[in-house]
């Protein structure tokens, strides 16, 4: 057994007590660990990165460069009413602030100090001077953050290499000393000697994850967040130089009065804020803005039920070891490998156990684990950040270099066309990468989260395509509108009860539309691929499209054929309003039912693939043709005027009200309607 006579006798005579209850705390101990992810999501240049600074008190930057996909800040932040603190949690360094108040070293430690403080009133402390120490048992070490270890009957232990037969790699198990590890010994000393009432466990920590421009909804689909966010904070800055030079605080409360009429409005906070970011901390003058807007995060997730809810010390662990992976280089690894690090290190066998901690470290964004299928369940990513890397890689097209001119074609034809080619792809994950199975498994998941997918390429030599449905940043001819309207079957609109399309949904919907027809419904030709449209041509000879148009709140589906030549009796009822059957052609009316039978399939389907589609509500359903024409509301009593476009004016009718009806549906919001019947 090893002592130190500087140590406290408290320790140093319960050594044994020390260490049962360390071993207890390992097994049986629980802790409140509050942390709670923050995400920073706006426009390019609108501030955010500036805001970040502001709540930690860095100086302003005017010359800010703005910030390229997500940047995660790797430190934990202390959020509290004054400015926030980032601990420091580099390799190397002292546990210190809020990464130590968030480690499974203090966690630990505050178990055990509570322990033997809980004994300190019946124990009697035996004295063991230097004299006695050197004519007894006792070794004394020059190591003053030691604390004994009595017998424990644990072998001596030596590093475990797992070879990682699925990944062709190997990953080294942190080594297990069979005494407390130096670093909660010293927090039991120093805990011992604080006050009982010293720790505040109110406190709470957070992650930042700052988004970028456009890519907010390229990236946000790789997280689960649009499920999780309980609240959104709406945050105007540049409040130095507003818009117009009219009060900064009347244009939010604008903004902010806007946004209530919209379905999501449950999801905002009940009061903006007005930041001027030039007004920092770190420049001697902060804006109260910027401290109310702390003091109301605090509030708010101080309420959240993640911060009320007790997790497993071994938990806290086994995020310990995995960060001694990464420190070791590995950026990600098996599942196999995951458990046996979890088995080994933390005693978790259990594998409905293992799942909760994963899916616990998942929304902590400690760690990235999607259990849809295998082949993602698989791949285990401990770097969240090298994620995004590899993926902005691929979604991004980076500024042109004179290093990269041999690949401007395939650059060029990325940001134009939305498709990637093979080597371009192996040029630009070539020092991201070690390993071919790595970018397999990569693939593997971009693919299943529809960021891209296989491309048939002409030239078989020339290597594999992908289609970047991201990328397709070119907006369709404005002619597009006109053959919309003159499409001859009403078209179909997609509506979301959120108020809005979800991130990243359209462009996997146009996905999921090229792969079904692709072997026989659809033409040959490629389809017509702009930003939020999609044009798909049929195999037969019936000049037949079907178009996918997305628009903020719904996305309009409409099935067209050209070429038609219309009857005067039925240009005279169009014009007229005239309720009656159009004899629609016999290819057009069977287009339309698949595309409609299609359509349901893939939206269940991908509702139950992509966890965060689960709880998505829609429903299908036309626009009202007496009140509303050419996706126009005749008059509308919102605001007021004739002709008004505003999407959450119109008015529709479900698919299910139409089915459902006995008899006419007649609309009476339209007061100048010459017939009201639908």
């Amino acid at each position: 057994m090893f002592l130190h006579p500087e140590l406290p006798l408290e320790i140093r005579s319960r050594g044994r007590l020390a260490v049962e209850a360390y071993n207890k705390a390992l097994t049986e101990g629980k802790a409140y660990v509050k942390r709670v992810p923050i995400m920073l999501i706006g426009q390019d240049h609108s501030g955010k990165t500036r805001l970040k600074k502001s709540l930690i008190g860095k100086p302003f930057n005017p010359n800010e460069d703005s910030t390229v996909g997500i940047d995660v800040d790797p430190s934990y932040i202390k959020v509290s009413t004054e400015i926030w603190k980032v601990g420091d949690n580099t390799e190397g360094s002292e546990l210190t602030g809020a990464i130590e108040a968030t480690s499974f070293e203090q966690q630990a430690a505050r178990l055990v100090a509570d322990d033997l403080k809980e004994e300190q009133s019946g124990f009697v402390v035996e004295k063991i001077t230097m004299e006695e120490s050197r004519s007894s048992n006792v070794s004394v070490s020059n190591d003053p953050n030691q604390l004994p270890s009595e017998e424990l009957g644990v072998p001596e232990v030596t590093p475990k290499i797992f070879s990682d037969s699925s990944l062709k790699k190997e990953v080294r198990l942190p080594i297990e000393s069979p005494r407390i590890p130096d670093e909660v010994a010293a927090l039991i000393k120093k805990l011992l000697k604080e006050d009982e009432n010293a720790q505040d466990d109110d406190e709470i920590y957070t992650i930042l994850w700052d988004f970028a421009t456009e890519t907010e909804e390229q990236y946000v689909r790789l997280d689960r967040i649009q499920v999780k966010v309980p609240l959104v904070f709406l945050v105007c800055t540049h409040a130095d130089e507003p818009n117009r030079g009219t009060d900064p605080f009347a244009l939010a409360r604008e903004v902010f009065g806007s946004l209530q009429t919209k379905r999501f409005r449950n999801h905002l906070y009940e009061d903006v804020f007005v930041v001027d970011n030039t007004k920092s901390a770190g420049l001697g003058a902060e804006c109260s803005e910027v401290t109310r807007l702390r003091e109301e995060l605090l509030a708010v997730a101080k309420e959240l039920p993640l911060t009320k809810e007790a997790i497993p010390i071994k938990w806290l662990k086994y995020e310990r070891a995995l960060q001694g992976t990464i420190r070791d280089g590995h950026k990600w690894i098996s599942l196999s490998v995951a458990k046996e690090i979890a088995s080994e290190v933390c005693k978790i066998d259990d594998d409905e156990e293992f799942l909760t901690l994963l899916n616990f470290l998942h929304d902590q964004r400690i760690l990235v684990h999607f259990d849809d299928t295998p082949a993602l369940s698989n791949f285990v990513v401990l770097d969240p950040q090298w994620l995004v890397d590899v993926s902005k890689a691929v979604i991004t097209v980076k500024s042109y270099d004179q290093e990269e001119s041999k690949f401007k074609e395939p650059w060029l034809q990325l940001e134009s066309t939305g498709i990637l080619d093979e080597k371009l792809l192996k040029h630009v994950w070539g020092p991201l990468l070690s390993q071919e199975e790595t970018s397999a498994s990569l693939l593997a998941i971009m693919e299943k989260f529809s960021l891209l997918c296989p491309w048939p390429c002409s030239n078989a030599s020339s290597g594999k395509q992908y289609l970047v449905p991201s990328m397709l940043m070119s907006h369709p001819p404005k002619e597009i509108m006109k053959l919309v309207a003159s499409a001859q079957i009403p078209s179909l609109f997609l509506r979301f009860q959120s108020g809005q399309v979800p991130p990243g949904f359209f462009p996997r919907l146009v996905l999921q539309f090229f792969q079904w027809g692709q072997d026989e419904f659809w033409s040959a030709e490629n389809p017509q691929l702009y930003a939020d449209f999609a044009r798909f041509y049929t195999s037969a000879d019936d000049d037949c499209s079907v178009i996918l148009l997305c628009h903020s709140s719904c996305i309009e589906v409409v099935v067209h054929r050209g070429n038609l030549s219309a009857n005067p009796a039925e240009c005279l009822q169009s014009k007229l309003n005239l309720s009656a059957d159009i004899n629609y052609g016999a290819f057009e009316v069977a287009c339309a039912r698949a595309v409609r039978r299609q359509l349901g399939l893939m939206l269940e389907c991908m509702r139950k693939e992509f966890c965060w589609l689960k709880n998505m509500m829609y429903e299908l359903g036309v626009i009202c043709p007496v009140c509303c024409q050419e996706c126009k509301v005749n008059y509308c009593c919102t605001h007021h005027k004739q002709c008004c476009e505003q999407e959450e004016c119109l008015h529709f009718w479900s698919e299910s009200d139409l089915r459902s009806a006995n008899q006419f549906i007649r609309c009476r919001k339209c007061a100048a309607a010459q017939s009201d019947k639908v």
